[in-house]
């Protein structure tokens, strides 16, 4: 792949303005106010957008390379995603976004970084070399 001038790999330049667009599309998408899901046949739909949303967050901020490669980079973005996930349900609970901080959403949160970054660990045991 041709490089920029800056010699990263178009790619990586390309994963890293993604990571930025989607965690700022997560931040208003999480803050908006007086935001509600409407139920549907599933209760609690809003878990399983959390577990999904911050998984999507993982494997994007592990594409990025700002955490650095290999295991050590997973676990570092692991790390950030959820001290995010944390501060992101934290300020929800300020008062003029109508919005609550819950646990139950945290820990969806953490379910999906939990399963992204296994995830990016078995690929990396997978591969070649």
């Amino acid at each position: 792949m041709s490089g920029s001038p800056d010699n990263k790999p178009v790619s990586l330049r390309l994963w890293r303005i993604t990571f930025v667009a989607y965690a700022l599309a997560l931040f208003t998408a999480t803050h908006w106010p007086d935001f509600r899901l409407e139920r549907g046949p599933v209760p609690r739909p809003d878990l399983l957008l959390h577990a999904g949303a911050f998984a999507a967050l993982t494997v994007l901020l592990i594409l990025t390379r700002w955490t650095g490669r290999g295991n050590k980079g997973i676990a570092t973005a692991a790390g950030l995603a959820l001290v995010y996930a944390a501060v992101d349900e934290l300020t929800q609970a300020i008062p003029v976004l109508g919005r609550f901080a819950a646990l139950d959403d945290f820990l969806a949160d953490a379910l999906g970084v939990f399963i992204a970054s296994a995830g990016a660990l078995l690929l990396t045991r997978m591969r070649p070399g």
